[in-house]
């Protein structure tokens, strides 16, 4: 080996096993102060406070939820309706592509074709059509939603 090879191994395990004792020693020293201030690792539960009674943990959550209904009513339903403007705004424009028609119209059709089938095996196998109902329905609402997509509205406009 060549001299700057071995000096460029002996640097790069220098620095290897400096940032191993670094490590090692940032771990010990977060796990001593935890020791030293008394606690186990079994002792620390998030979201529990010892002595606190089950009334006095039901008056927090309490709490907590009015704060949460309250910002939600302070913002508001005109941040909602602007947001849901944004996103009627972003549908118009991808149902405004041929292109996209053409892929709802494919999976219509697939859907379909999926029912059919299962009410054919169905039928040629003499089983009943409740073997299959939950695919079926499933298709079926899928029709449904490919209908609505398909017909560029909602029916919340």
């Amino acid at each position: 080996m060549q001299k700057k090879q071995i000096v460029l191994y002996l640097g790069y395990s220098a620095l290897i096993l400096l940032a191993l004792y670094f490590a090692v020693g940032i771990l010990k020293i977060g796990g001593d102060g935890l020791a030293a201030l008394g606690y186990s690792e079994d002792s620390i539960k998030e979201g529990f406070i010892e002595g606190m009674t089950n009334e006095e943990k039901e008056e927090k959550k309490q709490e907590r939820l009015q704060k949460q209904l309250e910002k939600q009513v302070k913002a508001g339903p005109e941040a909602l309706e602007d947001r849901y403007d944004e996103l009627r705004e972003q549908l118009e424009n991808i149902e405004g592509i041929p292109e996209y028609q053409t892929l709802i119209d494919f999976q219509k059709e697939t859907a379909e074709l999926h029912v059919r089938l299962m009410i054919k095996d169905c039928i040629i196998e003499n089983k009943p059509l409740d073997s299959k109902s939950a695919a079926i329905i499933k298709n079926m609402q899928l029709l449904k939603a490919l209908d609505m997509v398909g017909s560029g509205s909602g029916g919340y406009k």
